[in-house]
């Protein structure tokens, strides 16, 4: 039953996220899950200083992270009661969506609604690995137009992580099985790697 089958994550984020990008500069598909960034040239980088956005759309943009923030603390109780977000939150929301919850949470979600369920959940499961990639120290916010386009970055690498595009990933066919947790400490240990290696050389 082919017609069934939950979709692919390019073809997601064709659907929900290319929308929403200025025209003339839309992607088609999810960028890769670790890169390093354009900006880095084997020197520390201050991510203050790269910022892409202008000082009023970054305000702006950190305030709309804010906002998800408030949204993710309250939507990911309802699959496990929380005071602080960790990464057995993560780990809950993860297991919670399967194939069927994914199913139905697309087929609740028009893509020309902005607010669209799908989009949101998106939003704020990139968002919460994105903050706990940041609370280990080693990262730091990259904000980007539109939202879901930021990512996070270690200074000392240049790996940037597409925290946004893990979450596509994650509510579709390609990641509904990686297991986000296990997914989030490989890409620690991935960066402890390139940055002892930097200090070794």
């Amino acid at each position: 039953m082919f017609w069934n089958k939950l979709p692919h994550c390019d073809k997601l984020f064709k659907k929900y996220l290319s929308p929403w990008y200025p025209l003339g500069d839309k992607p088609y598909m999810i960028r890769p899950d670790m890169y390093v960034i354009a900006a880095f040239e084997g020197e520390r980088l201050d991510i203050n200083d790269i910022q892409y956005l202008d000082e009023d759309a970054l305000t702006q943009t950190m305030q709309n992270f804010d906002d998800y923030r408030k949204y993710y603390m309250q939507d990911f109780q309802h699959f496990v009661k929380f005071d602080k977000l960790d990464l057995e939150v993560i780990d809950a929301v993860d297991n919670y969506f399967g194939e069927t919850e994914v199913k139905e949470l697309i087929k609740r979600s028009d893509p020309k609604d902005l607010n669209n369920k799908y989009l949101a959940y998106v939003t704020e499961f990139g968002l919460a690995l994105g903050d706990l990639f940041v609370e280990t120290g080693k990262f730091e916010w990259l904000y980007s137009y539109p939202d879901f386009h930021s990512i996070v970055v270690n200074p000392e690498t240049g790996n940037g992580i597409t925290v946004f595009d893990w979450a596509v990933k994650k509510f579709s066919s390609y990641g509904i099985s990686d297991g986000f947790k296990a997914k989030f400490l490989k890409a620690i240990e991935i960066v402890n790697e390139d940055i002892n290696n930097k200090n070794v050389s």
